[in-house]
């Protein structure tokens, strides 16, 4: 194996633990974990965390896991559902969009 794939190897090592640090961290404050936020920590590209599969389903995961926990009760209750539930639909919009969008280019 040469030097430059050897780098290139430690670099996607680096990026996963960074990327799985940010999640944790995340979690641990009870912050939203979403790509924007997890590229934003991890100090990577969001098209880093689309492009490779293994990072992209510890983000889906994670997110999941997320919307899966109670909401806490702040005294805003109903606001932090609504809020939820707009992210929610954010990102199924979001995953759904490359695939309208090649549609309304005709490819």
């Amino acid at each position: 194996m040469s030097g430059l794939h050897k780098w290139h190897d430690v670099q996607k090592e680096e990026t996963a633990t960074r990327v799985a640090s940010a999640i944790d961290g995340l979690q641990a404050e009870g912050s939203a974990v979403s790509f924007y936020s997890v590229a934003e920590r991890a100090q990577v590209a969001r098209s880093t965390l689309y492009r490779r599969p293994e990072l992209r389903a510890a983000v889906e995961g994670a997110r999941s896991a997320s919307a899966a926990e109670p909401i806490r009760d702040d005294g805003q209750t109903g606001l932090a559902r609504e809020v939820a539930e707009l992210r929610r639909k954010v990102d199924e919009l979001s995953r759904r969009l490359p695939a309208t969008s090649y549609q309304c280019l005709g490819i």
